[in-house]
């Protein structure tokens, strides 16, 4: 009997490993495929653009110069999609198109979901960086004011539309707010035509008496012969709107992204044949004069109008005691950890810094230790995990007595708060609000910003947010124009916690797995439970792969910093680095956070590399006793970077 037993399980080993290598081969034919489908390696530049007026076709035989005089200068083949206001995000997230051209709301509202999207250039259009949203009527109407149009057909064009939806639809909402009414369509009968050349067509024809579009559709369309400029009127103001936001794929191999930005910042310089065709008036259908190298702050002023907010990173809260610290609470609290935690998640939820439930937010973690000293005293360590999930710092300890932490349990999440906050400065730019006459930084209330808030300038200098000439608004924080001479000169500026401050704690008092086994009550259940055990040990090894690969360049990012320090020319090596990170990235080899992690820490090192800083006797002293060693860790080389971020501030 006992022999049969072992000959059973023998037989049951063997199966289990003949399950575990036929899972193995489908997953490695699963990820080749995967890598075939969704990380594109075809030599081709693709180009995405989103339809608005008229149709696909004439959207490839328009854009097709602009993509094939690129994609020629690289040396690469192209090609065009015409995408919908809501995919094109997605599909530049997904490589199936390497550049997008963006509009301006589409842009704002795709990097709620995807923050790492950025764009590089806006074309310069009719010897402008932006158009204008207009509300318009026929010439022939008695129309004056958006209350004419009570009760009349009015024509948007759809909802991801900047001047055809968002801007005007702000304006009907400030309109009939004004007036008592919370929802405009109440009082206006709306409709919804798909594009600008529909809501013009419709304008024609009578089919609505008012359209929202841009002031630029009718000269586009002036070839068609729908209806002149000169036969419509517009109401009420114009908003300035920024031109189509063009992004490149995150993705992108470094060197490839700074090729293509070179190629088109120069192309209206070209004297490329091709280059001065495209841009001549008779064959530049779109246009574009020149691509103008701009960054994300061009768009501050229509995120303030349109009070977009952005995407909060989500923070994760672990608290971790020690067996003697369970024991000490065996006959005092049942649940100190758990009450922490809620004192905890509701501080940071106040903090209106971090979001809980959005799935592309992106992940930070705070981890909490508590262990015992003597005499009842515990010992608590916070520690703070950003960009690098990888690797943690401390940003607050010290000791509390078992029974005052367990009264004060409100006062230790804020202090622990407090710790977090001032961790976590914004940078950002000043704009200037040339319609009202003020300067504005595009974060407020809504962000968390409030008088316990400072800015600091590009000089060091400090403004303070409790000064009572500066507003805090719910999308902006504004300053009157006496401010100027903190701003002209130049408008990079951080805003952060004032210095951190202290909460006492003593001043103010205020899984189960049971029952597993127990539901597999039949042989499909073992076997499922098999093959989903086996599975995820086959992704486990895959991911830890992946972990190695992502340390071995951790490492070698860390000996680039040794290597400056020692006197040796690294510039040409991170250029070369950041190429071989591009590649493993497309080969699925290390995550995309990973990537980042790295990514950010060649920065790191490039930054302290221009700054070129005469760094003080004890500080170099202590860096050559560091890079004494054969190899830098993690943490001495964060050691390192605090040691020349203290060397710039002398």
């Amino acid at each position: 009997m006992r022999q049969r037993n072992i000959y059973s399980v023998n037989k049951r080993k063997y199966f289990y490993f003949i399950i575990f290598f036929v899972l193995l081969l489908l997953q490695t034919v699963f990820l080749s495929n995967a890598q075939s489908k969704n990380i594109r390696n075809d030599n081709k530049l693709i180009m995405g653009i989103i339809r608005a007026v008229g149709s696909d076709s004439s959207y490839i035989k328009n854009y097709t110069p602009f993509v094939k005089y690129i994609a020629d200068e690289l040396k690469m083949d192209y090609g065009l999609q015409v995408l919908d206001y809501a995919d094109i995000a997605d599909a530049l997230m997904s490589n199936r198109i390497d550049i997008a051209i963006f509009s301006p709301y589409s842009y704002i509202n795709a990097q709620t979901k995807y923050p790492n999207i950025k764009l590089f250039a806006i074309p310069r259009k009719h010897n402008s960086l932006g158009y204008h949203s207009v509300i318009v009527c026929k010439k022939n109407k008695n129309y004056n004011s958006l209350g004419d149009f009570r009760g009349k057909a009015f024509a948007f064009t759809n909802s991801m539309s900047t001047s055809g939806y968002q801007v005007p639809m702000r304006t009907f909402i400030d309109y009939t707010n004004s007036n008592g009414v919370q929802q405009p369509e109440s009082e206006f009968r709306f409709k919804y035509s798909g594009s600008h050349s529909n809501s013009v067509y419709w304008l024609a024809q009578d089919s609505v008496e008012g359209i929202a579009t841009y002031e630029e559709v009718f000269l586009k369309l002036k070839h068609l012969n729908i209806i002149d400029i000169n036969d419509v009127k517009f109401i009420g103001k114009k908003y300035f709107i920024p031109n189509n936001a063009y992004v490149l794929y995150p993705g992108l191999d470094e060197s490839l992204k700074k090729r293509i930005k070179s190629i088109m910042y120069k192309a209206h310089k070209s004297h490329n044949i091709d280059a001065r065709k495209m841009f001549s008036s008779s064959n530049n259908i779109m246009a574009v004069q020149q691509w103008v190298e701009k960054t994300d702050e061009a768009y501050n002023d229509l995120r303030k109008l349109l009070e977009v907010e952005r995407l909060r990173p989500k923070l994760e809260i672990n608290i971790e005691t020690t067996d003697y610290v369970n024991d000490l609470l065996e006959n005092r609290h049942s649940d100190l950890a758990g009450d922490l935690f809620i004192e905890v998640n509701e501080a940071i939820k106040n903090t209106k810094r971090f979001t809980s439930n959005v799935p592309y937010a992106r992940l930070m973690k705070l981890d909490i230790e508590l262990s015992a000293g003597k005499d009842n005293v515990i010992i608590f360590n916070v520690f703070l995990r950003k960009n690098n999930l990888e690797s943690r710092y401390r940003i607050e300890n010290g000791t509390i007595v078992l029974d005052e932490l367990i009264n004060n349990r409100v006062q230790f999440g804020k202090k622990v708060t407090e710790a977090i906050l001032y961790q976590l400065p914004i940078y950002t730019k000043v704009a200037f609000d040339s319609y009202n006459k003020h300067f504005f930084i595009p974060y407020g209330s809504n962000d968390g910003i409030n008088s316990k808030y400072e800015i600091e300038l590009s000089n060091k200098e400090i403004i303070t947010l409790n000064n009572q000439d500066i507003t805090i608004n719910a999308q902006t924080i504004s300053f009157p124009m006496k401010y100027k001479s903190y701003f002209e000169n130049d408008k990079n500026i951080i805003i952060r916690r004032q210095k951190k401050i202290e909460v006492d704690i003593d001043e103010d008092l205020e899984s189960n797995s049971g029952g597993f086994w127990d539901k597999l009550d039949n042989v499909w259940g073992v076997i499922g439970i098999i093959v989903a055990l086996v599975t995820m040990l086959v992704t486990t090894l895959f991911q830890q792969y992946k972990q190695r690969k992502f340390k071995e360049k951790l490492q070698l990012a860390n000996g680039l910093l040794k290597e400056y320090f020692e006197g040796k020319e690294i510039e040409s090596k991170i250029i070369d680095f950041r190429a071989e990170l591009g590649f493993l990235l497309e080969k699925n080899q290390i995550k995309e956070v990973q990537y980042n992690v790295l990514i950010n820490k060649l920065s790191e090192i490039s930054n302290i590399i221009e700054q070129k800083k005469i760094i003080d006797t004890d500080i170099k002293e202590e860096i050559e006793c560091i890079i004494s060693d054969r190899v830098i860790t993690e943490k001495e080389y964060q050691h390192l970077i605090g040691l020349m971020k203290k060397a710039n501030e002398k």
